[in-house]
């Protein structure tokens, strides 16, 4: 089939390797897929639309000044050789009128129905709502919906009734779906867990800790600073700059991102996706929560067997190494029931057609 694939894939490392693993996943199981443009989801949240006119209307030698002090903008920029590598679709503000070229649109992943976020908003395609083909989710995400207005759930019901299959990524966002839609909804793991087609073979480890994350509290900071003197080890940080790592690292492209997991003795992240790189990469972590990113973060561990790797448990960090072979054979167990149900949903609407 021809796909088209709605989803986030330029606003941070992890929204670019998610949706190149879902792409790369379809492709390679005979199907073409191709990411929506989606102009519109760019203008709408304010954090993406400073990246995206920012780099159409100043010069380059200004958006590279911008970019040594603001995080997000210089990961916007490293990040645009990479995305050329995906199949995206020609430039559209409507993803309705784009709809009319696919069999089938997927939704997800990436946290797509947190409608009431300000960084995400409510998109009514995102929901199924002015769409003219079969559409399905693929671990869409609204872990931060809260408090939604009567009349936006409304159209959201609605929407999501016109799915020929739902699954989502997390336990709250498959507990306010199925309370909705009155129905069970699948639990599936994200893309870069279902296809790391990105990771390759663990290489020698290097004498520093990688630190990856937005925030972090000052308890965690210093929790953070005495492991690595104990250790004896330097805090590298990679994507957000902070103050108190022994240096910044600058990335030129997302490989070099996983370069930098699967070398460092040591991760600290803050983030789902930063805590999915140290698993897959098998490097020794500790994950912390914030407010913006936590229960996500909480909820993975939980699913992976790795509650005791977050912070928050008991505010000590972990002197034992993973047993990654353990870990492996519960995401391969999680990965036969995503796969299938990715599989079953594409096959109705193969049969629907």
């Amino acid at each position: 089939m021809k796909i088209g694939l709605i989803t986030v894939y330029f606003a941070d490392y992890g929204s670019f390797y998610q949706a190149a693993s879902l792409q790369n996943y379809l492709e390679s199981s005979g199907h073409s897929c191709e990411i929506i443009r989606d102009d519109s989801r760019a203008l709408r949240s304010p954090r993406l639309a400073i990246g995206k006119i920012g780099t159409k209307v100043l010069p380059k030698k200004i958006q590279k000044i911008i970019a040594k002090h603001i995080d997000v903008y210089r990961s916007y920029l490293a990040l645009k050789n990479d995305t050329r590598s995906l199949n995206v679709s020609s430039s559209s503000f409507k993803i309705k009128s784009l709809s009319e070229r696919y069999d089938c649109l997927i939704v997800g992943s990436d946290e797509l129905w947190s409608a009431t976020n300000s960084n995400v908003r409510f998109i009514p395609e995102y929901y199924g709502l002015n769409i003219s083909c079969p559409i399905i989710s693929y671990g869409t995400s609204g872990i931060s919906m809260k408090n939604p207005p009567e009349e936006m759930m409304k159209k959201i019901k609605k929407g999501l009734e016109s799915f020929k299959a739902i699954s989502v990524r997390d336990e709250i966002t498959a507990d306010w779906v199925g309370k909705l839609l009155n129905r069970e909804i699948d639990i599936v793991l994200d893309p870069t867990l279902l296809n790391p087609f990105f990771v390759g073979q663990k290489i020698e480890t290097q004498p520093y800790i990688i630190v990856y994350g937005e925030q972090f509290s000052e308890k965690q900071i210093n929790a953070i600073k005495a492991f690595s003197k104990e250790r004896d080890l330097p805090l590298y940080g990679v994507v957000w700059k902070h103050s108190w790592c022994d240096k910044n690292l600058e990335l030129e492209s997302a490989s070099q991102l996983q370069d930098y997991f699967k070398s460092a003795s040591y991760a600290f992240s803050s983030t789902f996706h930063g805590t999915i790189f140290s698993i897959l990469n098998h490097t020794d972590f500790t994950s912390f929560t914030t407010e913006l990113r936590g229960k996500k973060v909480e909820l993975l561990l939980k699913r992976l067997g790795l509650f005791d790797r977050l912070f928050d448990t008991d505010e000590t960090i972990s002197e034992n190494s993973i047993d990654f072979d353990a870990v492996e054979n519960r995401i391969q167990e999680l990965r036969i029931s995503s796969e299938n149900y990715l599989k079953n949903a594409l096959k109705l609407v193969e049969e629907e057609a």
